[in-house]
């Protein structure tokens, strides 16, 4: 697994607070080869933000995102598992 570092400036820049990577973790895209890293972040004062990426550019993400990754790749594990069934 391959990670790379979120440039988080702008996003510290908004929130006005530096933050401080506490997860990172990879995500799968069906045909996008970007936008493959997520971190879970926490400001100062301990809030936590999800910050994702659209093409290479991160923004503050929501729950709901990663939830819907959850049914894609449930997706995906079911047709694979079909392939593998037919052969």
């Amino acid at each position: 697994m391959h990670f790379r570092h979120l440039n988080l400036k702008e996003i510290e820049k908004k929130l006005k607070s530096k933050l401080y990577v506490i997860f990172r973790f990879s995500l799968a895209y069906v045909g996008w080869e970007c936008d493959s890293d997520g971190e879970v972040v926490e400001d100062k004062n301990g809030k936590r933000y999800l910050i994702l990426t659209n093409h290479a550019s991160p923004y503050i993400g929501v729950k709901e995102e990663l939830l819907a990754k959850i049914n894609e790749y449930e997706h995906l594990i079911k047709e694979t598992k079909k392939a593998i069934e037919l052969l």
